[in-house]
């Protein structure tokens, strides 16, 4: 989804630097499947798969785990959700996609 948000930012011609990726890989790197956390505090958190599902989804489990501890968490919802980006020169015009995501509870 970034990538269509920074195809419309050259389409406009804007001069504005796409936000920095925090792609996070996986303990053990995989171009196929790697994760992006979103959200984290002391309750839990949001982590987005990019890539394999099966790969990216092992690695969110291994960031859950270290975020919370072992067998400390709790995933209450998984899906694919939609997401958005307005194009700065128009407000108005949004670009929509989807992402897979992971909102999960720390077990305190």
């Amino acid at each position: 989804m970034r990538s269509l948000g920074f195809a419309l930012l050259l389409a406009c011609g804007s001069a504005h630097k796409p936000p920095p990726d925090n792609t996070a890989p996986s303990a053990e790197p995989s171009p196929a499947g790697t994760i992006r956390v979103l959200v984290q505090n002391d309750d839990g958190g949001v982590i987005t798969l990019v890539g394999d599902r099966g790969a990216a989804m092992d690695a969110a489990n291994r960031a859950m785990a270290k975020h919370c501890g072992d067998n400390r968490f709790t995933i209450f919802a998984e899906g694919e959700e939609a997401v958005g980006a307005a194009n700065p020169n128009n407000p108005q015009q949004i670009a929509v996609g989807t992402e897979w995501r992971v909102h999960y509870n720390c077990v305190r």
